[in-house]
């Protein structure tokens, strides 16, 4: 039987899909299984294989990391949304000058790259819960 702190812990689980380089997954798994209220539901190098994925559920928050020079950017956060329009989608960046370009083609959030790691989870449980 599920106590009620069971089920309100479980109806506020923050489910997590990213769409980082190779080199970027391990840390960034480490860090989510850091917090009790996150779960990472997919990790994949390219949105195209992150969409593939059968998924038991869409994620509530959708991590995108994206190169300096990534054209194909706004067009990965609009498959992103045009998918699953519910999830939030937060998009870490090289320079703040794509912060606005990023916003228009559907981001929720856009941090900067380096950012320490308490700021970036503070990132995450904000956006997924807005």
């Amino acid at each position: 039987m599920i106590s009620s702190d069971d089920s309100s812990r479980i109806e506020q689980l923050i489910t997590v899909a990213a769409v980082v380089p190779v080199w970027l997954q391990d840390a960034l798994a480490v860090l989510l299984k850091s917090e009790q209220d996150v779960k990472l539901i997919a990790c994949t190098a390219t949105v195209q294989t992150l969409l593939l994925q059968s998924l038991d559920q869409v994620p509530d928050l959708t991590i995108l990391h994206v190169a300096e020079q990534d054209e194909q950017a706004f067009d990965q956060v609009r498959q992103i949304k045009a998918v699953w329009p519910a999830s939030r989608c937060l998009v870490l960046v090289e320079y703040s000058r794509q912060r606005s370009p990023m916003q228009a083609a559907g981001a929720d959030e856009v941090v900067l790259k380096g950012i320490p790691p308490q700021k970036l989870l503070t990132s995450i449980h904000q956006t997924a819960r807005k």
